[in-house]
């Protein structure tokens, strides 16, 4: 019997990735061995590489295979010194090293000279590192201390005795075309097509093959424990106001107060405001019956009322938290949330503005779309709650802007704080709990389950049934996040990310402009906008590590990820199809008009990010 096409590519994969795995441990382990030394470590290398280590002050004696240097604390008062022996030309004292059963901080010690002045420990199975003290707060404790903060300075030794950069770099890159054939060819789920991906990182590299294992849990747990929830209480919030009829009021109220003839720039603010708490196709769903009234009541185009509110949508979606997409950048850059939502509002309002009443209202001059007929499609009032009377623009504005003003507030008191402006007490610590994202959120969500549910006589059985079904969506999304994470944690801990760092930063590019281009490689090719987030975000996290930018300059890294995954929605795009479907518009149509909209979405984005990067 003939398989089916897609039943024949479902039984390939098994062997896709069998024949994958084969090549990378037999052609990595190959390449190991064929690169590692054959001598000692060059002084260059090791001078190099121990003078940006923090606590550093001088090198003393730097010669192959063997450094030492000076250590001083915060207030450069002398600790001791380090010395680093390449055990390489000494093989007695590293087998001796190798069976002792000994740890000290971690690592492989000798337990002879972890007394009075000195602790002894093998980094990277072949490099000595000696700490040895010159001050007596130097004791055996704040030396095992020094080892265990110093943990990812001393990891780099591993570089120096792994595989080639060369063969990094091929590890990386077939590791992200792998990922792009099980999407694209294969049709499988982001989430495994992830994990997969990050286990062939893994194993390419050469790590031990339980290390790869641990590197899955530790990037997971890791990445989900601050991700999962405010994910999972955004989805509540959502689902609280889509069902109280808050994104209609909004709509209605803006288009009253903007006027009919300025009813574009009312569908710009309101899908820029609804798309915050509200995912975009649940937010389009519910406010496409008033798109449509407007265009029979004017007769215009459906698209100059619903490409301003689709570019609003799309460009909140994508710049501000707590959307998925920005919340994962940011974690895994170790920025702020407030600080991505200042210069997401910042850069993006002016881009939804262009995009939106500007270029939208031009298309739909020359794209005249007639209002399709709602039975055709397929479309149905989504609101539960239309017996209800609809929430006030007040209450609806007080639930969407109340954890964004708390987050923005937060950050900036830290700000002040840290900077002396302000003294740190009670008071500013409770403010600051308050501000924090999860805390923000949770507050919000409370509020709006009373306000919006139980103020207005929704029973506790139907909330908990909205909150409970809200999170379904929610979990797919999760997951893949959560896998978004193992993949950053592998290129990391596999040493993958390192060297990409490395050979970027001597290209002298903006870390701005490289997260830009990655966003763009893999949402063109892929179209999903939030697997673009997770695989630029990757891979540019180690970049950014080298260029040690503050927390604004992190931020517009961020706005740079998510205006490139916002680049040319086009087939493979399920937004495409979204706005294809509700706007009744032929697939040439649509290439004509979304597609447009999307790509000045992310080049005005990215050039308001980018040129916001040089002036502060």
């Amino acid at each position: 019997m003939v398989l089916p096409t897609c039943h024949r590519k479902l039984t390939e994969i098994p062997l896709l990735i069998a024949i994958l795995l084969g090549l990378m441990l037999g052609v990595g382990r190959s390449a190991e061995e064929a690169d590692a030394p054959s001598g000692l470590v060059p002084k260059e290398t090791l001078d190099a590489l121990v003078s940006s280590w923090p606590q550093i002050d001088a090198i003393g004696i730097a010669e192959d295979g063997y450094l030492e240097a000076a250590l001083k604390d915060e207030d450069g008062v002398l600790l001791g010194a380090v010395v680093i022996t390449d055990l390489a030309g000494d093989p007695t004292k590293l087998e001796a090293f190798r069976r002792g059963d000994v740890s000290i901080g971690g690592y492989p010690g000798n337990s002879a000279t972890n007394l009075g002045n000195e602790t002894n420990v093998l980094v990277g199975d072949r490099f000595q590192i000696k700490l040895r003290s010159e001050s007596q707060r130097f004791d055996e404790a704040a030396r095992i201390a020094w080892l265990k903060k110093n943990k990812s300075q001393l990891h780099k030794l591993d570089a120096l005795d792994g595989p080639s950069v060369a063969w990094l770099v091929t590890v990386l890159l077939v590791s992200i075309i792998f990922l792009l054939v099980l999407i694209l060819v294969f049709k499988m789920q982001a989430f495994i097509a992830l994990l997969l991906a990050a286990i062939i990182v893994g194993i390419g590299a050469g790590m031990p093959l339980m290390d790869v294992v641990q590197s899955v849990i530790d990037g997971m747990g890791g990445s989900l424990g601050f991700i999962a929830t405010i994910i999972g209480l955004g989805a509540i919030l959502g689902k609280v106001l889509e069902f109280s009829g808050g994104a209609e009021s909004l709509a209605r109220s803006l288009i009253k107060a903007f006027g009919e003839k300025r009813a574009p720039w009312a569908m710009v603010v309101t899908g820029f405001l609804i798309s915050i708490p509200v995912f975009f196709d649940v937010g389009l769903v519910i406010l496409i019956s008033i798109i449509y009234a407007m265009a029979r009541d004017t007769k215009k185009s459906v698209l100059f009322f619903g490409l301003p509110l689709v570019a609003g949508m799309a460009t909140t979606h994508a710049f501000i938290p707590p959307t998925p997409g920005p919340i994962l950048v940011a974690e895994n850059l170790e920025v702020g949330l407030g600080w991505v939502i200042l210069f997401g509002v910042i850069v993006g309002f002016p881009t939804a503005v262009i995009a939106g009443p500007w270029l939208g209202c031009r298309l739909a001059e020359k794209h005249f779309i007639a209002v399709p007929d709602p039975a055709d499609l397929g479309i149905e009032d989504q609101r539960e709650g239309t017996a209800m009377k609809l929430p006030s623009l007040g209450m609806v504005l007080l639930i969407i802007g109340l954890p964004i003003l708390m987050i923005l507030a937060s950050t900036i008191l830290e700000l002040l704080v840290d900077n002396g402006r302000i003294a740190s007490g009670t008071f500013t610590d409770i403010c600051i709990f308050l501000g924090h994202p999860i805390i923000a959120l949770i507050l919000s969500t409370l509020i709006s389950l009373y306000l919006l549910g139980t103020r207005r006589g929704v029973s506790r059985e139907k909330l908990m049934e909205l909150s409970t079904a809200s999170l379904a969506p929610a979990g797919i999304i999760i997951l893949v996040t959560g896998a978004g994470g193992v993949f950053k944690q592998m290129l990391g801990d596999s040493g993958v990310g390192e060297t990409l760092a490395n050979l970027l930063a001597s290209s002298k590019l903006s870390p701005v402009i490289l997260a830009y281009i990655f966003a763009v490689i893999v949402r063109v090719t892929q179209g999903s906008a939030t697997v673009s987030m997770i695989a630029a975000s990757s891979l540019i996290a180690p970049v950014v590590a080298t260029y040690n930018l503050d927390d604004m300059h992190k931020a517009l890294v961020v706005i740079a990820i998510a205006a490139g995954s916002t680049i040319l929605s086009h087939v493979n795009d399920s937004g495409f199809w979204i706005v294809n479907r509700y706007f009744g518009m032929t697939e040439k149509q649509t290439l004509q008009t979304w597609t447009i909209v999307t790509t000045v979405i992310s080049i005005v984005g990215f050039a308001l990010a980018f040129l916001l990067s040089i002036i502060l």
